[in-house]
């Protein structure tokens, strides 16, 4: 199933209300829809960094995707080691 929702693409909302069909992988950039590609990747950025007080903060424990515990101390170092060992225990999406 990952393979057909990264090139059919899954229906997506966010907060905003905006909605669009978003694709993954490689089938992101070859829909040539511009707007979907903005989308994501503001998505994605909201999602892994935040800016608070002027700094750039991000999720403590990777591992729990709903958490919202946020820190200004990291380095690309310790988060590339971070990711190294990524295997997170839950979904994003809180429970319905």
């Amino acid at each position: 199933m990952h393979d057909e929702d990264c090139r059919f693409g899954l229906r997506v909302k966010n907060k905003r209300g905006d909605k669009w069909n978003a694709y993954g992988d490689g089938y992101l950039i070859k829909t040539g829809d511009k707007d979907n590609f903005q989308l994501v990747v503001e998505a994605v950025n909201t999602s892994a960094y935040q800016m608070k007080d002027g700094e750039l903060q991000v999720r403590v424990n990777l591992n729990d995707l709903q958490s919202k515990e946020i820190s200004p101390n990291w380095t690309g170092i310790g988060r590339l080691g971070k990711l190294l060992v990524y295997q997170p225990k839950n979904s994003a999406l809180p429970p319905a």
